[in-house]
This record gives C-alpha cells, structure tokens and sequence, in this order.
C-alpha cells in the first residue's frame, strides 16, 4: 500500500508564518503548498489542486474571504479554514 499524501495550500502574505506553518505540516504528513498572494494562490490551487486551504483573512490588505469562491470552483470538494492573526 502507498502513502498519499495530503495536498495542502496555505495562502497566507507573512513569510514567516506561513513557512513556520508549512514545516510543521508538511512534518504531520501533507505535501503542502504556499503563496504570498491572492494571484499566486489561485494559480497554485489551479496546480496542486488541494483537499485543504489555509486562507489568511488579511492578504496585505485584502479580504482573503474574497477568495473562498474562486478557490472553490477550482476544487469544489476542498476543505476551507480561514486563520487570522489581525486584531478586528
């Protein structure tokens, strides 16, 4: 039996999370992806077509919940969760 591994995306403008945050699942057994930017995102999940999306609520000013439609109808069945770190 092979091990698949679990595609995953995080979309998140801080580098320094979003590395963080990708080390540590890529060691809980996904193959995961990243992108700074709402455009790199979207040409990512067109890519990778991820099960999974980690979506940062602030991109550099941008709501990230703009992008949950686009991202869903480039892989209906993925599984959203937004993260924030922003104060509002």
């Amino acid at each position: 039996m092979t091990d698949v591994k679990r595609q995953l995306l995080i979309i998140d403008d801080d580098e320094s999370y979003r590395e963080v945050l990708a080390r540590s699942l890529s060691r809980k057994g996904f193959t995961v992806g990243t992108a700074a930017t709402m455009e790199t995102g979207l040409e990512r999940c067109r890519n990778q077509r991820p099960e999974y999306l980690l979506l940062d609520l602030n991109l550099s000013g941008q709501s990230g919940l703009n992008l949950i439609k686009p991202l869903l109808e480039i892989v209906p069945q993925a599984r959203i969760v937004v993260l924030t770190g922003y104060a509002s």
